[in-house]
This record gives C-alpha cells, structure tokens and sequence, in this order.
C-alpha cells in the first residue's frame, strides 16, 4: 500500500518561502459562470455525483438573504443569527449542507463549530453542544432521533435557541415532543438547486410543513391523488435568489422531482411526502436509486 504524507496547516499557511501570489483580477461579471469549486452530491438530484458550483452559483448565498419577505415573519435560513451567536454543524463540508457554514461565516459573519474529529454519536454531539453552547444547530434527522432516547442529550437540543435539520423529514413523535421546548426549522434544497428560501411556519404543531416565499416563486404543480410537485420557475432575477438557473442556466424551469401535501386547512403549509422519481430518502440525508 502507497502512502502520502500532507503538508500540516501551518506549513500550507507559511509564507516564510516567498509563495508566489496569485491575484483575482476578473469582475463578478467576467467570473460568474466559471466553477470555483466542485462539490459531492447526496444524490437528491439523481446517482450521486460532483457538482461544479461556479461563482455566481456561491453568490446566491450571499445576495439571497436580501430577498423580499414579510418583516414580521422569519426565513429558514439563519443568515440573520446574530453574529455574537455561534452555529454547531455537524454535515460534511463536500455535500451542500456542509458548505453553507462557510458561506454563513463569509457572507453573513455567522461562526461556526464543528464536532472533534471522530465518529458521529450521540455523546459526542452532547458533549459538543455543552461545551461550546451554540445558539443554533444543523443536524440530520437520524441524529435527531438517536439523541432524543437520550436524557442528557435531549436536555442539551432543550439549550438551542434554534434547531435545524435537513436531508430528510423528522419523525413526528420526535419533532412533536421536541418542539415543545425547541424551535425546529425544516431546511429544503440540493446540490444544484441550493436552498429554497421560505418561510418558518406560524402556528402550533406545524413544523414538519413548508411555506414557501411568495417572492422566491414556487409553482406548486398537481401531480394526481392529492400530490404536488415542486417547480421552480425562471423569472427576471433568478440568477440572484435561484442557484438552479446557475447549475443549469439553459432552463426556464426546474421540476424538483420532490413531492407534497397541502395542509388539510391552511392551503399556504405543504409536507414533504416523497419523489417523483425512484430515489430513496434516508433518514441521515444520504439517497438511494
């Protein structure tokens, strides 16, 4: 077996040698549609893959938070932490979710923390949350439910001013007893579309629902026995709020492939229900075909 030594982080960050500098002289104009970087996807969109994001795709994360909403009203996004509260991440920093914590820290002067570099348990993430009392944290469901069998980790989710999760729906036993002491808020999005930008749901027991911004434009489209696909239409300014039009900027609209159900009262609250498509959602985020 071949082994490779790397360089460790003070010796890539020494500048002692003279490192040659390499300046970015391109305009956002000039620079927006080449790939800045290349990330992996959970395979929301299909087998998993890289997924180049260009510079314009990565500005979405930035000017998107000046999207129109109502002011009373709070987006599922985070960006509006205050900078004196801090984030717990526990995603991959190759799949979407992980990447925002660098473009919340950027962007929106949100820090961030991780856990030590170990596996992913619920001791762990206790510890992690106790330690370092983050405002707010992202974590995917199964993590979520694992730690609410826990007395000591259910207490340490109770601290957090905010709790986020992604990749897959929550089990509802575990998102009621939980909501009861924590704000839960659903993220949507993938690799190539980004975040969709909605809205917190209002009113009790609404957590695992969906209302979508009136300004980012999602077009609802009946799929048969009371299911609707989510598509997201081009319009003037997409390129600012959508990052779809970015990964692929030759549509007019993109069909999710994501599947819902109304609220059986309040017409603007949608649940996830599945695909359209043969891809599995698991409960850590990952998909299968």
């Amino acid at each position: 077996m071949h082994f490779a030594a790397i360089p460790t982080l003070p010796q890539i960050m020494d500048d002692s040698r003279g490192a040659e500098s390499y300046p970015f002289t391109k305009t956002f104009a000039e620079a927006q549609d080449e790939v800045a970087l290349i990330i992996h996807s959970s395979g929301t969109t299909g087998m998993p893959k890289p997924v180049p994001f260009t510079h314009g795709y990565i500005s979405v994360f930035d000017s998107g938070i000046n999207i129109e909403h109502p002011k009373d009203r709070r987006l599922t996004m985070f960006y509006d932490l205050a900078p004196s509260k801090h984030m717990l991440y526990t995603t991959p920093f190759f799949h979407l979710m992980g990447f925002i914590a660098f473009t919340a820290s950027i962007f929106h002067h949100i820090p961030f923390v991780i856990c030590p570099d170990k596996p992913l348990s619920v001791e762990l993430l206790t510890g992690t949350i106790q330690s370092t009392k983050p405002a707010a944290a992202l974590l995917p469901p199964s993590m979520v439910e694992e730690m609410s069998h826990s007395e000591a980790a259910t207490s340490a989710l109770h601290s957090l001013d905010y709790l986020y999760f992604a990749g897959a729906p929550l089990a509802p036993e575990v998102g009621n007893r939980l909501s009861d002491y924590i704000k839960l808020v659903s993220i949507m999005g993938s690799s190539e579309a980004g975040v969709i930008i909605s809205l917190v749901p209002e009113g009790e027991g609404n957590w695992g629902y969906f209302e979508w911004n009136p300004a980012y434009g999602v077009d609802m489209q009946d799929r048969g026995e009371g299911l609707y696909e989510m598509v997201i239409p081009r319009k003037a300014d997409s390129r600012k709020i959508h990052g779809i039009f970015h990964s692929h900027p030759h549509l007019n609209e993109y069909h999710t492939n994501d599947l819902f159900v109304q609220h059986p009262s309040n017409p603007k609250l949608w649940k996830y229900h599945g695909r359209y498509d043969d891809v599995i959602v698991l409960s850590n985020g990952e998909k299968l075909t």
